[in-house]
């Protein structure tokens, strides 16, 4: 009886060690996803058809990565299609976002630039949640 309740306290205590820190469970209503660098992702109302978790990761490690990359991201839950484009936003000087991949590897497509971006950020488009390649911005 002593192993199986310290066998449920392992168990539980290990629970814990995979939550992610820049995460939120989004549904129809949308909202905002903080993330590291003081980035964000904005989901509008009607994009997700149900709950989803929504996360954004700085994503290290990759190959194959466009010219100029100085960042890139993970957005996810990676390959969720978005009934409306979602809104990326990185702070202005830090890189901007430009390529997108569904997992981080070739091929890497334009991002379109989201016109109406909140001062002190440069912002983009995406339509289904991956990886963001962030280039060094245009002087």
């Amino acid at each position: 009886m002593k192993r199986v309740f310290a066998a449920i306290i392992i168990i539980l205590l290990g629970c814990g060690t995979t939550t992610l820190p820049y995460r939120a469970y989004l549904g129809s209503w949308g909202g905002k996803v903080d993330g590291p660098d003081k980035t964000y992702v904005t989901i509008p109302a009607k994009a997700l058809t149900e709950q989803t978790e929504i996360y954004i990761l700085e994503n290290t490690g990759l190959s194959n990565l466009p010219a100029n990359t100085l960042k890139v991201y993970m957005i996810g839950t990676t390959g969720i299609k978005l009934k409306a484009p979602a809104v990326f936003a990185v702070p202005s000087g830090l890189c901007k976002p430009a390529k997108w991949s569904l997992k981080g590897t070739e091929p890497w497509s334009d991002m379109p630039e989201e016109k109406n971006c909140p001062a002190g950020f440069t912002c983009a488009d995406l339509t289904v949640l991956g990886s963001v390649a962030c280039t060094k911005e245009d002087k």
